[in-house]
């Protein structure tokens, strides 16, 4: 038996008596305060911005920049080569965007693909033939911006670590030997990670999230996802309280410390809505931009210890690498325009029509390797 498996047995035989008793919260919510912004409208001819908007469209990876008029093809992928789960994720510095090319019928991997999010003309390839088990999703997972956690090849739960530019792959040691169809949340620098082990039901109390040290794991209680770890990996942010199958008045963003404390109720959720998924750090690690299931943007901002309800609908969004600004644009089949919220003006600005998802915002430094 390998050890983690009798550590997750453990856990399980251990006596729980949280559902016997209602919650009881212990510190307010942070202040809310209303700021709507107006309709979006159409930007002035002087207004710019920086970076670039990272998108995901019917060609592949797309990118807007202030001087384009329409998003611009940086790479073509065909999304039906794609192994189930190989949808693409981003590096943390949002340099590189990589997938994992199979076939979805076999749950079949071919090879790993690293795209440049700042050069059309560079990518890089690793060969990678392997068949899983049907009920199996081949997962990726950057450790920092130059490698990626990858399942080996063996149906156990085991990693490796590959670097694509180098194609060095060794095995992983670290922590998170667990199974790949578990949610798992790991903390920027990776000594530290929350995780569910009680399913994918949604219901009130099948969530249990650990968090995982290397040798030690600890129960968290009335939590789950979604989860969003700072950038410097001192906190968390999660949803928190009486959980239902649909939110309810019992359920909070709390913000918890490396260790699983709980340091302050953020926000309390409206009756009749749930957290979406998208929670997301400003890249300072002082603001926390989130929605609720209707899309309605929130900012937290930790220095003031308040929540901003912008009235904006935002569903897919990202932040601006010098954290003034946010794109957001539903992920449709359809055209849509891409709104930026500007954070010091409190207005929005529609920039392109486009017709996919935001992925992220990447800086303009270059980070060719050629």
């Amino acid at each position: 038996m390998k050890p983690w498996l009798g550590l997750f047995i453990l856990l399980f035989i251990v006596p729980n008596n949280t559902s016997e008793t209602r919650l009881q919260l212990d510190m307010q919510p942070w202040p809310l305060v209303q700021q709507c912004v107006d309709e979006p409208t159409t930007p002035p001819d002087d207004w710019t911005f920086t970076g670039t908007i990272l998108l995901q469209g019917w060609a592949g990876l797309h990118t807007l920049r202030a001087e384009y008029s329409v998003p611009h093809i940086a790479h073509f992928i065909r999304w039906g080569d794609l192994a189930p789960g190989g949808t693409g994720i981003l590096s943390p510095d949002n340099h590189w965007f990589a997938v994992v090319e199979g076939k979805a019928a076999l749950t079949q991997t071919q090879a790993i693909v690293v795209y440049s999010t700042g050069n059309s003309e560079e990518s890089y390839r690793l060969d990678w033939e392997t068949i899983l088990p049907p009920q199996d999703v081949p997962t990726l997972a950057w450790r920092d911006n130059e490698h990626l956690l990858y399942r080996s090849q063996e149906s156990e739960a085991e990693f490796v670590l590959i670097n694509p530019f180098t194609l060095e792959i060794e095995n992983w040691t670290g922590i998170f030997p667990v199974d790949m169809g578990i949610d798992i949340f790991p903390a920027p620098n990776w000594t530290r990670a929350v995780m569910n082990v009680g399913g994918r039901v949604y219901y009130e109390n099948d969530w249990r999230l650990l968090v995982a040290e290397p040798s030690e794991l600890r129960l968290l209680e009335w939590v789950k996802a979604p989860i969003a770890w700072r950038p410097n990996s001192s906190h968390f942010a999660a949803s928190f309280g009486e959980i239902w199958a649909y939110g309810g008045e019992d359920e909070n963003l709390a913000l918890f410390n490396r260790d699983g404390q709980r340091e302050a109720i953020m926000f309390n959720l409206p009756e009749e809505t749930f957290f979406g998924q998208n929670l997301k750090w400003s890249s300072d690690g002082q603001m926390l931009a989130f929605a609720t299931s209707g899309g309605n943007l929130y900012i937290a901002d930790l220095a003031a210890q308040q929540v901003t309800d912008t009235c904006h609908t935002a569903y897919g969004f990202a932040w601006s690498p010098d954290n003034r600004m946010i794109v957001s644009m539903p992920f449709t089949r359809e055209q849509q325009p891409i709104q930026i919220f500007e954070l010091e003006t409190n207005v929005v600005f529609t920039h392109a029509l486009h017709t996919g998802r935001v992925l992220g915002w990447r800086a303009d430094t270059s980070e060719a390797r050629r």
